[in-house]
C-alpha cells in the first residue's frame, strides 16, 4: 500500500498552480514537496486534476464545479467504498472569503474532493468527507456548488455521494450557507440537537450552549429539533429562530438588523438608521474605536447596502449621502463635523 503524504491544505496546493500564491507559501510547497516521495507523488496527481479542468475551460469562463467533479468521479467511479471518513483540516488562512478568487475557489473545490477520491484513503474511497476550520474563517463549495462559510473551529460533513439522492450535511460549530436551489432535492443540515431543511436560500446557523439559531437572509428554512415529528418552525427572510436544547421549544423573531452575519457574507444594510449606532456596530465589527466630537450626531441617519467593503471605503460613501468629516488615526476614528437636517 502507499503512504498517505504528510498533511497540507489543499487549498494552499490550488493558489500555487493557478500562479495566485505567495513567495512565502511557494517556498513552503517546494519544501514540502522534498521531504517524502509520498508528498510528491500527491503533488503530481493535484497538477493532473488542475491541467485537466483548466485546460478544458474557456478564458474568462467560470470554471465549473460539477463538472470538474463529474470528470474526477467518472475516472473513479470502479473504487468501492469504505466506513470511514476524510477529514480535510483547513489551516492555512482565509482562502476564499474574497469574491475575486471564485475561479480559482472552483478549482480548489474540485481538487479537494478529487484529491479525496484520488489519494486520501489509497485504495478506497471515503464514505464521507470532513471539512474542518482551525483557528480562521473558512469557505468550502459543497459538490452542488452550495457555499459554506465554516467559523473558526467548526466543521461541516458530508457523503461522497452527495447531490446524487439527497443533500444532507452535518454541522459541528457555526457557519453560513448560501445553497444552491434545487427543488428536487432539498438541503438539509443535521446538528446534534436540530436539523435545518431548506430549498435554496442563504441562511447562518450558530450553535450555542443551550441553543440552536438560525438567521435567514433570503429564502425559507424550516427549523426542527433533531428527533421529533413536530413540523418545526418556519422562517422567511430577516427572521431569526431559536430552538432551546433542554425544552426543545421554538421561538422566532425579526431583528432590527442582520449585519451580525457580516463575517460571513461580508454585507451590510441600513435603513433609516442613526449614525452613532452604526458606527457603534461598526465599532465591533472592524475592531476600530469611534470618537464622536460633532454635535447634532443623533439627528443623522442614514440607508444604504455596502458589500465587501473595508472600514475606510464604508465611511467615505457614507459621507456622501449623510455629510460628516472624519479623521483615522490607526484603529481610531474621530467624527468632527456633522451636517445633518434637524427634524
Amino acid at each position: 500500500m502507499d503512504k498517505q503524504p504528510k498533511h497540507i491544505d489543499y487549498n494552499l496546493i490550488a493558489r500555487f498552480l493557478a500562479g495566485e500564491a505567495t513567495s512565502s507559501e511557494a517556498e513552503f510547497i517546494g519544501n514540502w514537496r522534498q521531504e517524502e516521495d509520498e508528498n510528491e507523488k500527491f503533488f503530481n496527481q493535484c497538477q493532473k486534476i488542475f491541467d485537466l479542468d483548466v485546460t478544458d475551460t474557456a478564458a474568462g469562463d467560470v470554471f465549473d464545479t460539477d463538472r470538474a467533479w463529474t470528470k474526477v468521479r467518472s475516472q473513479l467511479e470502479n473504487r468501492g467504498p469504505s466506513n470511514t471518513t476524510k477529514v480535510i483540516p483547513l489551516d492555512q488562512g482565509n482562502h476564499f472569503i474574497r469574491n475575486r478568487m471564485y475561479y480559482l475557489s472552483g478549482i480548489a473545490a474540485s481538487l479537494i474532493i478529487g484529491m479525496v477520491w484520488l489519494f486520501g484513503l489509497r485504495d478506497k474511497t471515503p464514505e464521507s468527507i470532513m471539512v474542518a476550520s482551525g483557528p480562521d474563517i473558512e469557505t468550502v463549495f459543497l459538490p452542488d456548488s452550495s457555499k459554506v462559510v465554516l467559523a473558526a473551529h467548526s466543521s461541516v460533513e458530508y457523503k461522497n455521494d452527495y447531490g446524487q439522492v439527497t443533500r444532507k450535511v452535518w454541522l459541528e460549530g457555526d457557519a453560513y450557507f448560501d445553497v444552491v436551489r434545487n427543488e428536487q432535492s432539498p438541503f438539509e443540515v443535521i446538528l446534534p440537537q436540530a436539523r435545518v431543511s431548506v430549498l435554496g436560500t442563504a441562511f447562518l446557523i450558530e450553535s450555542k450552549k443551550d441553543q440552536v439559531v438560525v438567521s435567514v437572509e433570503t429564502g425559507k428554512v424550516n427549523l426542527a429539533p433533531l428527533h421529533s415529528d413536530t413540523t418545526g418552525l418556519v422562517l422567511v427572510a430577516n427572521e431569526k429562530g431559536s430552538l432551546f436544547t433542554d425544552s426543545q421549544q421554538l421561538r422566532k423573531e425579526k431583528p432590527t438588523s442582520m449585519n451580525y452575519m457580516y463575517w460571513a457574507n461580508h454585507r451590510l444594510s441600513y435603513r433609516q438608521m442613526p449614525l452613532p449606532e452604526i458606527f457603534d456596530e461598526l465599532s465591533g465589527i472592524f475592531g476600530v474605536d469611534f470618537n464622536i466630537e460633532a454635535e447634532g450626531i443623533g439627528n443623522c441617519r442614514l440607508s444604504g447596502v455596502f458589500r465587501d467593503q473595508d472600514i475606510d471605503t464604508i465611511l467615505k460613501n457614507m459621507a456622501l449621502s449623510t455629510p460628516f468629516e472624519y479623521i483615522i488615526s490607526a484603529n481610531r476614528i474621530t467624527i468632527t463635523q456633522a451636517s445633518c437636517v434637524t427634524p
